[in-house]
């Protein structure tokens, strides 16, 4: 759990982040999942998701962690890594895909974000399509 005054992230064992705005230490609305993030790749016709089996040991709980990374495998021998990076009022989700050499379609790294009032995401693509981060601020 990360714990901004304006934000509380918990990070789920399935690697998904669960966002609470927060308001003078209360929650206020809807909690949201950031980001929604998938491997896809493309056979030629249409884009399919490439599906997580397992995820390695996750770390323990901790408060107010600065890093945290899960390391998962994906269909086909796919292993993909997530980082969550968490600076002030910054959370930074960085996923990099390692798969086979031989695999005949290749994944890339998508996430889905949306903006929510009064927070600004920053969506970047980093070195090629096999490393991808996004970003959240909360001003």
């Amino acid at each position: 759990m990360y714990k901004h005054p304006r934000f509380v992230v918990r990070i789920w064992p399935d690697g998904k982040a669960e966002v609470q705005p927060m308001v003078k230490g209360e929650p206020i609305g809807k909690s949201f999942m950031f980001p929604g993030w998938q491997m896809v790749y493309h056979d030629g016709k249409q884009y399919h998701t490439r599906k997580v089996l397992r995820f390695d040991d996750p770390p323990l709980p901790s408060v107010q962690p600065g890093r945290i990374r899960l390391k998962a495998e994906a269909e086909d021998r796919v292993d993909v890594e997530l980082e969550f990076l968490f600076k002030g009022n910054a959370l930074t989700v960085t996923m990099e895909i390692d798969e086979p050499k031989s695999i005949t379609y290749p994944s890339r790294a998508d996430f889905r974000a949306a903006p929510y009032e009064g927070w600004q995401l920053i969506h970047e693509l980093r070195t090629g399509e096999k490393k991808n981060q996004v970003r959240m601020t909360v001003e």
